[in-house]
């Protein structure tokens, strides 16, 4: 109550006669305990609060029961007091009961906890090692394919240097033509020397009249050009997918599973993942 009221508790003390004033304070502290309510009966002084009334939910004197309380339900207050006190040590009991099993089950949630962090801790496992695995054969697929590509180089390259090669030769046999028919006298030209000057003369033409080959080195780069890389379907870099396992249907073996039973990891063979397609053949004439 406010201070207002305690002094009004104080100067009345015949309408709040019996009435004990404590501070709040001091009962939170434990250094005041409020009394009980007083035995005595308010309306009948000298009776004891000795009955209960349950309609009304009051601890009552017996005349009260007799004038105010005919035909209510009335019980021996001690015997109340005896009920509510089972009632209550019953719900201490079962208080401190779930309160235990409260805790138990607290404590399961945590083992289950620790359980379910080692098995998504396994599940990360398994999807980094089908990482490394699906990587693994991503570069030894790769390695093929350069090595594929190496070999069309080399091919392409041998091809090439036949058509220079041959540009080469005619160059050097037209130049050592010329310097043996430039450098001959040609007033002394007769009979044998004569017969020579004009085969070398013949031969030169003949040169001159070949053809030079301007297509070959072009077709080669046409070829080395219609080399494709096909990628394969994008769905073949998919590492998988997280599902939940059907009760009663036993879950896939992973590489970890096979190691826990101590055997060794199956090896997974598939085809290339990328492959090379050459819309031409390179002939070996080219």
């Amino acid at each position: 109550m406010c201070d207002q009221c305690r002094v009004g508790h104080k100067r009345q003390q015949m309408f709040f006669e019996g009435h004990e004033i404590v501070s709040i304070q001091d009962i939170v502290e434990g250094n005041v305990t409020p009394s009980r309510p007083s035995e005595k009966c308010s309306v009948h002084r000298l009776e004891n609060k000795d009955m209960f009334c349950q309609d009304c939910k009051m601890r009552v004197c017996f005349k009260c029961v007799v004038i105010d309380h005919r035909d209510h339900k009335i019980k021996s207050h001690m015997d109340f007091e005896k009920e509510m006190q089972a009632k209550v040590s019953d719900l201490l009991h079962r208080c401190k009961a779930k309160q235990s099993e409260l805790e138990k089950n607290i404590q399961t949630v945590e083992i289950h906890r620790h359980a379910a962090h080692i098995a998504l801790h396994l599940l990360r496992e398994d999807v980094g090692q089908a990482c490394r695995t699906k990587v693994k054969q991503l570069e030894d697929n790769r390695r093929v394919l350069v090595v594929k590509i190496d070999a069309l180089e080399r091919s392409f390259d041998e091809a090439l240097n036949g058509v220079k090669s041959n540009d080469e030769q005619m160059i050097k046999s037209i130049c050592s033509s010329v310097d043996l028919v430039n450098n001959a006298r040609l007033g002394c030209l007769e009979t044998d020397s004569l017969a020579a000057h004009t085969f070398l003369c013949e031969e030169i033409g003949a040169l001159l009249k070949e053809v030079i080959d301007q297509t070959s080195a072009a077709t080669i780069r046409e070829k080395a050009q219609k080399q494709r890389f096909k990628p394969a379907a994008d769905t073949s870099l998919d590492l998988g997918n997280i599902t939940e396992t059907v009760r009663g249907q036993p879950p896939p073996m992973t590489h970890l599973d096979n190691h826990l039973l101590g055997q060794s990891t199956p090896k997974v063979h598939i085809s290339s993942i990328f492959v090379l397609e050459s819309h031409t053949e390179i002939k070996s004439e080219v």
